[in-house]
């Protein structure tokens, strides 16, 4: 991807998804994952999964094929206000308290 043409990375997460509200997120260069039992897919891209939970043991296993909450996507300098990449990492943080307070 070359370039601010930032509209060719959007991830758009649907409703009812586990960690995120409806967002548009951005990112880059983004690898699939092939998510076998327990680990159940929470995100895709272009109908690819790209994003996968599971629970083993006590704790939470969280992937995802992007990097996506690094500084110069989430401090509001460099994408389009379209894109919800602070709110979405403002999120992810929620929900992985989350997972240690139900322990």
């Amino acid at each position: 991807m070359k370039g601010r043409e930032f509209e060719k990375g959007a991830v758009y997460v649907q409703p009812g998804n586990e960690v995120f509200s409806e967002l548009k997120l951005y990112m880059k260069e983004v690898s699939t994952i092939t998510a076998k039992a327990p680990a159940k897919p929470f995100l895709y891209a272009q109908n690819q999964v790209i994003g996968a939970i599971a629970k083993v043991g006590k704790g939470t296993v969280f992937a995802l094929g992007d990097p996506w909450c690094y500084n110069e996507y989430i401090d509001g300098k460099k994408l389009t206000e379209d894109f919800s990449n602070y709110e979405g990492t403002v999120e992810w943080v929620k929900w992985l308290l989350k997972q240690i307070s139900e322990k």
